[in-house]
C-alpha cells in the first residue's frame, strides 16, 4: 500500500477516536443519546479505510472493516453502494479461492439484493456443483428463480428441497431464541412479505414450501415451532390451495396467526359486502370478470351499477401494471377481448383528490389490534405508488409525510379511526395493510386491504419513516410472542 493510503487510514483512525470521545463527553448524565448521525459516520470511515484495503488487495482487512462498519450501522448493508463495495471485495477473493462455496453463496446473495439474478444464479449453481449435499444452495437457488419470475424451474426445486430439507431456518439474534416461529409460504403465489420481518429478531425463523400433491409431515413441523404465520394471502392466487394450507397448519397443532380460512374474506371482490356497514367509510364497487365468460359492454355495464369512467385491472395483481382508467364499457370489451386467458376487476372510481389537486394514499398496518402508519404517498395523479411517485424531489412533500408519521390523528379524525378498528375487526386476521384516502367528504376511502401488503427497510431516501418502520417490526415480533405462548 502506498504512503498516501497510509496516511488516509491513520486519519480515519485518529478520526475513529475523536467521535468516540465526542460520545463520552457529550451524553449527558442519565440519558440515552441519539446515535445515529455518529454511528453513520463512525461506519462511512470504516467503509472508507475498506475500500482503501481492497484497491491494496489487503482482503483479510477489508472484511474486518467492512464488517465493523455494517455491525456499527446495520442499515447500511441495505444500500446499493455498500452491496457494490461488498461484490467488488468477494469477486476479488473469489478469483484467489475460486473452489470456495461459501464466498460463491455471499457473491450469489449479494447479487441477489442488487436484482442481478443471472449472475446470482450461476453463483448458486456453481456452489451446488461443488457441494451437491449442502441443501440450503437449493433455497439460495429457488429464490432466485422466483426473482426471476421462472415459477416453473422454482417449483422443480422446491419439490426437490422437500425431500432434502423442508425447513430453510433463519437463527434468532440472541441465544436461545425466545420461540421458533413456523411460516407456510406457496412459492409462486401470492405471500406476505417477511424478510425484513423476520429478520434480526429474537425468535427463530423456520420456513416450509406448501406444493399442491406433496405429501406434508405435519408432527415434524409442529415439532420445530410455537406458532405458526400463515403467509398464503393473496385471495385471487391462492384460492385453490387454501384449503389444504388450512389442514396443514391445523393438523400441527399449534396455534395459527393469519389462518388460511380468513384470506378468502380480503379478496377485492368481497369488500364492499364486507365493509358495507362500516361508517365514515367509502368502498368502490367491484364486479369481477372471469375468464371465458362472455364479453358484452351492455351486460358489464348493468352488472357493474357504476357509471364510467372506471378503473380495470387484472385480479390478483398490486402494481400498478395494466391498472388504467377506462372510459366507457366498450373500450373495457375492447381491453378483456384481448386478455380472454385472466380474470378482471371493474372499479367504480372514487375521486379523493385533495384541495390542492394532489392525491393523496396513506398506509396503516394492523398489527394484534394496533393501527400503525407506514407512509404517505402523494402524487398529482390518482394511480399512486410510493415509489413511482416524485417525492424525492420535493421537500414539502416529505415534510408532510413525516408529520402523518409523527401523528397521524391530525390527519384521520375519531370517526376515520372508528372505521379502522372496525376494518380489522370485520376481516378478522391478526396481521394485515390498508390503503386508503380520504375523499372531499372526509370519508375513509379504501383502496386494498390485506396481508399481502411489504415492509422493508430500506428508507435510506426518507430516513424519517425508519422508527415508524421498526416500530412495526418490534410489533409484528411481539404478536408472534404473543401467540407462541
Amino acid at each position: 500500500m502506498d504512503t498516501n493510503a497510509l496516511k488516509t487510514i491513520d486519519a480515519c483512525q485518529q478520526k475513529l477516536a475523536e467521535l468516540v470521545q465526542s460520545i463520552s463527553q457529550n451524553t449527558p448524565e442519565g440519558e440515552t443519546p441519539d446515535v445515529t448521525p455518529v454511528a453513520q459516520e463512525l461506519s462511512a470511515v470504516y467503509v472508507r479505510m475498506g475500500d482503501l484495503l481492497l484497491a491494496a488487495n489487503d482482503f483479510e482487512n477489508t472484511a474486518n472493516c467492512y464488517a465493523a462498519a455494517q455491525q456499527i450501522d446495520p442499515a447500511l448493508t441495505d444500500t446499493t453502494s455498500w452491496q457494490q463495495k461488498n461484490k467488488a471485495f468477494l469477486t476479488a477473493l473469489l478469483a484467489q479461492n475460486p473452489m470456495d462455496t461459501a464466498l460463491l453463496k455471499l457473491l450469489g446473495e449479494t447479487h441477489r439484493r442488487l436484482q442481478e439474478y443471472d449472475e446470482a444464479l450461476n453463483c448458486f449453481k456453481r456452489a451446488r456443483q461443488l457441494d451437491p449435499k449442502d441443501a440450503d444452495t437449493l433455497w439460495a437457488i429457488a429464490t432466485v428463480q422466483q426473482n426471476m419470475d421462472d415459477d416453473a424451474a422454482a417449483a422443480a426445486t422446491y419439490r426437490e428441497i422437500v425431500k432434502v430439507k423442508p425447513l430453510m431456518t433463519k437463527a434468532a439474534n440472541k441465544t436461545p431464541a425466545d420461540f421458533s416461529l413456523l411460516i407456510l409460504f406457496a412459492p409462486g403465489l401470492g405471500n406476505t412479505p417477511t424478510e425484513y420481518l423476520t429478520d434480526d429478531q429474537p425468535f427463530e425463523t423456520n420456513s416450509y414450501p406448501v406444493l399442491p400433491g406433496t405429501e406434508h409431515d405435519a408432527a415434524m413441523l409442529g415439532q420445530h415451532a410455537q406458532v405458526v404465520f400463515n403467509v398464503i394471502s393473496e385471495a385471487d392466487q391462492d384460492g385453490a390451495i387454501l384449503p389444504e394450507v388450512s389442514r396443514l397448519a391445523a393438523a400441527t397443532g399449534l396455534p395459527v396467526v393469519n389462518s388460511p380460512d380468513k384470506i378468502a374474506a380480503t379478496a377485492r371482490s368481497n369488500m364492499p359486502e364486507l365493509l358495507k356497514d362500516v361508517p365514515h367509510c367509502k368502498v368502490p364497487r367491484i364486479v369481477r370478470h372471469a375468464a371465458g365468460e362472455p364479453i358484452d359492454a351492455k351486460a358489464l355495464e348493468a352488472r357493474a351499477s357504476f357509471a364510467a369512467p372506471f378503473l380495470l385491472r387484472p385480479a390478483g395483481t398490486h402494481g400498478g401494471e395494466n391498472f388504467e382508467t377506462v372510459k366507457t364499457f366498450a373500450a373495457a370489451e375492447k381491453i378483456l377481448e384481448k386478455e380472454t386467458g385472466q380474470d378482471h376487476y371493474l372499479i367504480e372510481y372514487i375521486d379523493y383528490k385533495s384541495s390542492d389537486d394532489y392525491f393523496r394514499k396513506y398506509r396503516f398496518f394492523f398489527i394484534d389490534g394496533k393501527i400503525m402508519p407506514y407512509h404517505l404517498a402523494i402524487s398529482d395523479t390518482w394511480k399512486v405508488h410510493h415509489e413511482t411517485t416524485e417525492m424525492t424531489e420535493h421537500q414539502w412533500m416529505q415534510d408532510e409525510e413525516k408529520s402523518f408519521l409523527e401523528n397521524p390523528e391530525k390527519v384521520f379524525s375519531p370517526e376515520h379511526y372508528q372505521a379502522l378498528h372496525a376494518i380489522y375487526k370485520a376481516v378478522g386476521l391478526e396481521y394485515l395493510g390498508i390503503d386508503c384516502g380520504i375523499d372531499s367528504d372526509k370519508n375513509l376511502v379504501v383502496f386494498e386491504v390485506n396481508a399481502t401488503m411489504l415492509v422493508h427497510g430500506t428508507n435510506h431516501e426518507y430516513p424519517y419513516k425508519t422508527p415508524y418502520v421498526e416500530a412495526i417490526k418490534k410489533a409484528f415480533g411481539a404478536m408472534l410472542k404473543k401467540y407462541a405462548a
